[in-house]
């Protein structure tokens, strides 16, 4: 197994979790269009569903889900992980699941408000959501055309300023 060892330097060491469930990014392949949702777990995961910003999801499979048997689906922004006969994934580390994706803008984050896991008795779950991959969501101008244009902004906020003259 690979871990966030193997992910360039958009991704971090995950620090230490203080939750029953913590999640970061690991091996972050853009050109693929690929991305390992890594998990420490403390407790067992009957279930789980995990919301993006920043990616439209194409796919997602493998990982410690697969391992539990765990029916894996997705939507653009959602996937949703768990075993209709039971079956958990124990305390560990590693893969929860492999995604894919496309229309990466820069960055990708875990969106807490659609972010949830459960145990056996379909109790919510602490979780701590790890930093988001790459520069994380930046607002402003995304069109080159405009006079205050934005390079680092990666979502546009409607901000664009077309006047006759451009000023520095």
């Amino acid at each position: 197994d690979e871990d966030f060892g193997s992910c360039p330097e958009d991704c971090e060491e995950p620090g230490e979790c203080n939750s029953d469930v913590c999640l970061s990014f690991a091996n972050f392949n853009e050109a693929a269009g690929s991305v390992d949702i890594w998990m420490d777990n403390t407790v067992d995961i009957a279930g789980y569903q995990i919301e993006l910003d920043g990616i439209t999801l194409t796919g997602a499979a493998g990982g410690l889900s697969e391992d539990a048997g765990f029916m894996i689906s997705n939507s653009g922004t959602m996937v949703l992980g768990f075993s209709v006969s039971g079956d958990v994934i124990a305390p560990s580390s590693g893969n929860l699941v492999t995604l894919t994706f496309s229309d990466y803008s820069g960055f990708a984050c875990f969106l807490e408000e659609g972010t949830t896991f459960s145990d056996s008795n379909a109790q919510s779950l602490g979780t701590d959501l790890g930093d988001c991959l790459g520069a994380g969501p930046v607002e402003g101008c995304t069109d080159m055309d405009a006079c205050n244009y934005n390079p680092d902004a990666n979502i546009d906020d409607g901000s664009c300023d077309y006047g006759a003259t451009c000023w520095d």
